[in-house]
């Protein structure tokens, strides 16, 4: 499916200097201190209301991942048996869907007959599947996607961390990464203390920790650092607050670039990030205000 949108979505806006915008806000706030409408955040640092490219002077410089703003749009769909969570996949396609994430309510839903069913009409090769929730063992859920024909070509993920337990050792990643090349196995998740309440600074510090982790157990099983790094997919979680949640996951690329430096990865291609919005800033009586608070964390991320 293509996505029609714009390489850049305000081109049609003119610029404004800093102080074209300061004087006016100053002026609309009358006798209100501009101070007011500085927000300090959680994490100590002071935010403005508006930014301008005069503010670039300390711009980290990271490349950019893609050339332009175009994402893929994952739609998650829950597995409760797989008839109906085929159906709803289908239904997809209708709409500006590039990927799907299944979630799982039960490890025994994950087998191959089930699968055939639940995947059945997708192009394995050309729609990315990811898979969360309740999964079955490392050692099940690979043998499982190895019996799909064609799900090697599948350049989806895990959005869940595996079960512990599995039959084999570590080293049997490395089997699995040859099988699913560009399937990513590895997932490091900070949505979970996001919605207990961590904090964006918080969410950096242990989507770093993740990744420190899983590269030392695995660079451990013998698996070069390189092949983990790219098989790995950090699921960031993206809050109502526009320029943090901005600058969160460059401030994550940035200092993961430092942290590959440290396993002798520092020519790998860096983790994807899997943006997902926030589920502890949904109102349960507002719906147009979770209209508003969605798109505001869409466009963040």
């Amino acid at each position: 499916m293509t996505n029609s949108l714009p390489d850049n979505l305000f081109q049609e806006f003119p610029a404004v200097s800093r102080a074209e915008w300061k004087t006016k806000a100053t002026a609309e706030l009358k006798e209100t201190p501009y101070e007011k409408i500085v927000w300090k955040t959680p994490d100590g640092f002071e935010i403005e209301p508006w930014y301008s490219r005069e503010e670039q002077a300390k711009f980290l410089a990271i490349p950019a991942a893609k050339p332009s703003n175009h994402w893929t749009n994952c739609r998650l769909i829950t597995v409760t048996d797989p008839v109906s969570a085929n159906i709803e996949a289908m239904k997809s396609f209708s709409s500006d869907v590039s990927a799907i994430e299944f979630r799982f309510t039960d490890p025994r839903l994950f087998s191959k007959e089930n699968l055939a069913i639940l995947l059945a009409g997708i192009e394995l090769h050309a729609l990315p599947l990811y898979f969360s929730g309740r999964l079955p063992s490392a050692d099940d859920l690979f043998a499982t996607l190895a019996s799909i024909e064609g799900f090697s070509a599948n350049e989806g993920g895990l959005l869940a961390a595996l079960p512990e337990g599995q039959e084999k050792t570590d080293s049997a990643f490395g089997e699995w990464l040859e099988a699913f090349p560009g399937f990513r196995i590895f997932a490091i998740d900070t949505l979970p203390f996001h919605e207990k309440g961590s904090t964006p600074a918080q969410e950096i510090a242990l989507a770093l920790a993740g990744a420190s982790d899983t590269l030392h157990r695995f660079t451990e099983a013998g698996i070069p650092a390189d092949r983990i790094v790219s098989a790995m997919e950090i699921i960031l979680p993206v809050g109502t607050s526009h320029f943090t949640e901005l600058a969160k996951p460059r401030a994550l690329r940035y200092l993961l670039g430092h942290l590959l430096k440290a396993y002798s990865a520092d020519g790998a291609e860096l983790p994807r990030l899997f943006a997902k919005t926030s589920g502890r800033t949904v109102s349960l009586l507002d719906p147009f205000t979770n209209v508003l608070r969605l798109t505001t964390e869409a466009v963040s991320a």
